[in-house]
């Protein structure tokens, strides 16, 4: 926009409390196992009321930093969940995989460290790749590609124990990395597309707020899973 913008403080308020009361219920409710004690669902259903009422303020805002009317076109919108979806798996399988390989597996924490580098490759090939598939294949099928692998991948890492062996482990993780990458980069541009120049900042805010809060998630709600699962397994 050629204007200056005000700080849309409304929005900043808003989405930082039910972003933190949502994220914080959620890892209280892993830690203590009791999803329906107040202190859990206040703050899970607290978190989603503000967030709620985050987007009906926003309409209200003169320069949202949020604005609702983008998320009314189609394609605004599938790449914005698109990527939330992607960096909740993502995010969330990573920090478990770290638990695997050292608390399972037995490994170092660099030697852990170096059993991601193959995510970091196949996220680089796929984004090298992306833009010549978006545009020979259409952007909605390079992101559903890439959510597919990313599921694949997590269902393969669903069956690892501590037997299982290291290279179709480590390929498996190439593969995940590689949808991630497909989905990183070609959700963005789907979204970009469709935006007017002179919303380009709200309009890029928008999926990078999604990619932050599916991480966030991600790490919250399957560590919320990994300590359940492990207080099950001390109580037995």
């Amino acid at each position: 926009s050629p204007d200056r913008k005000a700080l849309d403080w409304v929005g900043l308020t808003l989405s930082t409390l039910g972003m933190g009361l949502l994220i914080y219920g959620i890892i209280q409710g892993g830690e203590t196992g009791d999803w329906g004690s107040p202190q859990v669902l206040g703050s899970v259903l607290g978190g989603v009321a503000v967030l709620v009422a985050l987007l009906f303020a926003e309409k209200r805002v003169a320069n949202p930093g949020l604005d609702p009317a983008l998320l009314r076109n189609s394609l605004f919108l599938t790449g914005s969940i698109a990527l939330a979806v992607a960096m909740l798996a993502v995010m969330g399988g990573s920090y478990l995989l770290t638990f695997y390989n050292q608390q399972v597996r037995g490994f170092s924490a660099f030697q852990a460290g170096l059993l991601m580098v193959p995510v970091a490759i196949g996220t680089m090939t796929a984004a090298n790749s992306s833009a010549k598939l978006a545009a020979r294949l259409g952007p909605a099928r390079v992101i559903a590609s890439g959510l597919a692998l990313i599921t694949l991948s997590l269902l393969y890492f669903s069956t690892l124990d501590e037997s299982s062996p290291l290279v179709p482990f480590v390929l498996a993780q190439a593969v995940f990395g590689f949808g991630m990458g497909l989905v990183m980069a070609a959700a963005p541009a789907m979204c970009m597309s469709v935006v007017p120049p002179e919303k380009a900042g709200a309009g890029s805010a928008v999926p990078n707020m999604m990619r932050q809060v599916g991480g966030a998630v991600g790490v919250a709600l399957l560590g919320a899973v990994l300590a359940a699962g492990y207080r099950s397994h001390i109580a037995s």
